[in-house]
């Protein structure tokens, strides 16, 4: 029989285990509840904007979210390498690293950014707007990869949660108020304000939690300076660069080819293929990108693996029984997905698109824990390239049809890549083993 000292150590580790894990879910819940909101937000001022300026706002917020992508300079990558396994202390010194990147890094691209919108010829007042909002969906997007860092910046993740909901309220209200009689530069104020709060409320933070006294516990890492700190993400930049070409590029393909009403179903089912793809990276990739990259540098990279079969297996089903249950629904209650202009076979090619995508992300995450930067990128550039192609050439041919089956070429072939990378790279790992 264990002695009594050896039960309390044995309980106490399984309370530890237990506080984690409801931890990650609660985390996990409230950035799907800052992701719906926002997505809710975009959704309804699409929807309740008069159709021109439905368009304009719909190209506005492309616009927002690539410009805050360039403010990011995809540092994450680098520093989850980094501290990943480490220290409160060891992550703290780097983050404060971060911010001191952050802040030249603004002031070198934020001015071209205002300039570059005024040349546009956009108004002072809306490039101002744009600069709020552009600079706040920054903040928002870094929060969310400290939490991951770091359990003790969870604040920041409420904030930003806060922050979109009552934004979205913003916009029912006003819309009520207006009986839809909104305006693209209503929106944007109202973005802007909500963007101006949540934005002296997050430096605050920052400011507070940088004070905190924390004990040194030997494993922190040297400085890293704002040099070093671009040439390690430049990589990463360019990858995340390829990344948003490869999320474009069926866009403007489609509408060139294709008409209007067949762009609008393509764009229909594309909106619900990228939230399953948003779900997938708050759920499940970026809660187990730390864990495959502390895996990987205490040379653990099967272990890794493994990891990501058990995850992306779990996501499959998930979003397989979705998808099965959604098709019963209609097929019981009637064709409600026909009045949205959404087809059953196009749903199951978009799926499968999703999943292939899923699948070539997690084995370029794998990629990267093993140091394959560069061969990622090449990757990546063929399977945009390449697919692009081939997307036009069965558009034009098949027209819509052809659209849809196109738009797998891309993923699938940056799956392929990925996959044959990996396996000569953990063939490579046991030879060495060996």
């Amino acid at each position: 029989m264990l002695p009594a000292r050896s039960w309390l150590w044995m309980a106490d580790g399984l309370a530890g285990r237990v506080s984690i894990l409801m931890r990650q879910r609660y985390l996990v819940g409230i950035k799907l509840l800052e992701t719906l909101s926002r997505g809710l937000f975009v959704l309804i001022c699409v929807y309740r904007l008069p159709l021109e300026e439905a368009g304009r706002f719909g190209f506005l917020a492309t616009v927002i979210s690539l410009l805050s992508f360039l403010l990011g300079y995809e540092r994450q990558i680098d520093l989850q390498r980094q501290v990943a396994g480490r220290s409160s202390s060891a992550i703290r010194r780097r983050m404060s690293d971060a911010f001191l990147f952050f802040g030249t890094h603004y002031l070198l691209v934020l001015p071209i950014l205002v300039l570059s919108g005024f040349l546009w010829g956009g108004a002072p007042s809306l490039v101002g707007l744009l600069a709020l909002v552009v600079v706040g969906e920054h903040f928002l997007n870094e929060s969310y990869k400290g939490v991951l860092l770091d359990r003790r910046t969870y604040p920041l993740l409420v904030m930003a949660a806060t922050k979109n909901v009552l934004q979205l309220t913003a916009v029912l209200v006003l819309s009520w108020q207006l009986g839809g009689g909104l305006t693209t530069n209503s929106v944007l104020e109202v973005w802007a304000v909500a963007s101006t709060i949540y934005l002296v409320a997050t430096i605050t933070w920052w400011v507070l939690w940088a004070r905190e006294p924390l004990t040194v516990s030997g494993d922190e890492l040297p400085r890293q300076t704002i040099l070093q700190q671009y040439r390690a993400s430049a990589l990463h930049f360019l990858v995340g660069l390829v990344a948003v070409a490869a999320l474009q590029t069926d866009r403007l393909i489609v509408g060139f080819l294709l008409s209007a009403s067949e762009v609008g179903i393509y764009f229909r089912h594309l909106v619900l293929a990228g939230l399953a793809l948003q779900i997938f990276n708050i759920a499940s990739f970026n809660r187990v990108a730390p864990e495959i990259y502390r895996l990987a540098r205490e040379n653990a990279s099967h272990s890794g693996a493994k990891v990501v079969q058990i995850e992306y297996g779990r996501f499959a089903i998930c979003l397989a029984g979705l998808m099965a249950l959604a098709l019963l629904v209609d097929h019981l209650l009637g064709p409600l997905a026909s009045r949205l202009g959404l087809q059953a076979v196009f749903m199951v090619i978009m799926i499968l698109g999703v999943l292939l995508r899923t699948a070539a992300d997690y084995k370029g995450l794998l990629l990267l824990s093993l140091g394959g930067d560069e061969v990622l990128l090449r990757n990546q550039a063929t399977a945009v390239l390449l697919g692009a192609a081939g997307l036009f050439a069965l558009a034009w041919m098949f027209q819509l049809p052809g659209a849809f089956v196109g738009a797998l070429l891309t993923p699938l072939l940056y799956l392929v890549l990925n996959g044959l990378y990996v396996q000569k790279r953990y063939s490579q790992l046991e030879i060495h083993t060996l």
